[in-house]
């Protein structure tokens, strides 16, 4: 949706003897000075290459979290019903087995914010994008997790 990057001043290495400028109100746009007041444009960039800085406004939502879900949240899905989980004999191993691939999602969402490339609601918003993606596709070849057929296709 054109959000930066929390890394896009890195990305674009700013001028800053041309910020200076414009913040001392000395700089001037077709006739007209820009002040400290005025949104700054690709202008004050020194990076010479586009793609880098296009790919700094793409932030939200994260491709990466929403794919990582959709998979690991369809694995997570696929293993609960495969193990039967929600059969009348619990068995605990069952479920922290078809859980692990969730904590493998996160953990892989915690690096893309750690790596200061998102923010944590392009994750956020892409980890939902991703489950909700997973649980439709899932639906379309198995029975719910809930069913005594669950590990059975359709």
């Amino acid at each position: 949706f054109g959000r930066f990057r929390p890394d896009f001043l890195s990305r674009c290495q700013i001028n800053t003897d041309m910020v200076k400028e414009i913040i001392a109100g000395q700089y001037i746009v077709d006739g007209l000075p820009v002040g400290h007041d005025r949104l700054f444009d690709l202008s004050i960039c020194t990076n010479p290459n586009t793609k880098i800085l296009d790919e700094g406004r793409r932030s939200f939502p994260s491709g990466h979290s929403s794919t990582i879900c959709s998979t690991f949240v369809l694995l997570t899905f696929y293993l609960a019903g495969k193990l039967r989980v929600f059969d009348h004999r619990v068995y605990i191993w069952r479920l922290v087995i078809s859980i692990l691939p969730i904590f493998g999602a996160i953990y892989i969402m915690s690096t893309r914010h750690q790596d200061n490339l998102h923010h944590w609601s392009d994750l956020l918003g892409g980890a939902i994008l991703g489950s909700l993606v997973a649980i439709i596709v899932y639906h379309f070849f198995y029975p719910p997790v809930t069913s005594f057929y669950s590990n059975k296709p359709y």
